[in-house]
């Protein structure tokens, strides 16, 4: 839903008092977007938004969450409530003034899930899946692709009297040494893979923790 205030100003010679007047139309003069999902933006992350005015001498953007990035674009952080508006004020070539409000949705988005070429949660592998296979963290169920890259990560496999041993891999492929001594591991053996650096492409967003996942060897 948008609404469109038209703002008019005119002045008199020697008259101190302005007349000003409020319309409501349903035409818009902008256009505001988020690339990802249509009229959707996401707690707790920067969403990226493209906003174009044609033909408008000049034009500024507020609104709650909404801040200009260096290099001309916006980003939209919401924080409560189910919809965030964004406001923009646009002067047009007859010196007339426009407000357009454009409302977006809000969704909660979950915190990033650890997976195992593509496995989840509790996975039970052969020893020989295991050599090259990838790390990656993925948001399940979102409507959009969040990327992450994952620069490092540690295995652990607990042993007898609470003793680990803790393997630090760096990249996102398990390695060959660590592959080496996971090879060693008896059948029915269960470790862990924790993320322990990596970094976001397109989004910033804010994960207070994201659980390790649990392997556990068929052979």
């Amino acid at each position: 839903m948008r609404k469109i205030f038209i703002l008019f100003f005119f002045s008199f010679s020697f008259v101190s008092n302005a007349q000003d007047s409020l319309d409501v139309n349903r035409k818009s003069y902008s256009l505001v977007k988020n690339d990802m999902i249509h009229n959707v933006v996401y707690r707790g992350l920067r969403n990226p938004i493209n906003i174009a005015v044609p033909n408008a001498k000049s034009f500024k953007v507020y609104g709650e969450g909404v801040s200009l990035l260096n290099d001309g674009s916006y980003n939209l952080s919401p924080q409560f409530g189910r919809t965030v508006s964004v406001f923009v004020e646009s002067v047009l070539q007859n010196d007339s003034v426009v407000i357009d409000e454009h409302i977006f949705k809000i969704k909660g988005v979950g915190p990033p899930e650890i997976n195992l070429n593509g496995y989840y949660y509790n996975i039970d592998l052969k020893k020989e899946d295991l050599k090259n296979a990838i790390v990656s963290l993925e948001i399940p169920d979102s409507d959009y692709k969040h990327d992450f890259i994952v620069n490092e990560f540690e295995i652990f496999i607990l042993k007898r009297k609470k003793k680990k041993i803790v393997l630090n891999v760096i990249g996102n492929c398990i390695d060959e040494n660590a592959y080496y001594i996971l090879l060693k591991l008896k059948k029915g053996t269960t470790f862990y893979i924790d993320i322990t650096n990596f970094q976001q492409k397109k989004f910033q967003a804010f994960f207070c923790k994201i659980d390790p996942i649990a392997i556990s060897l068929l052979d």
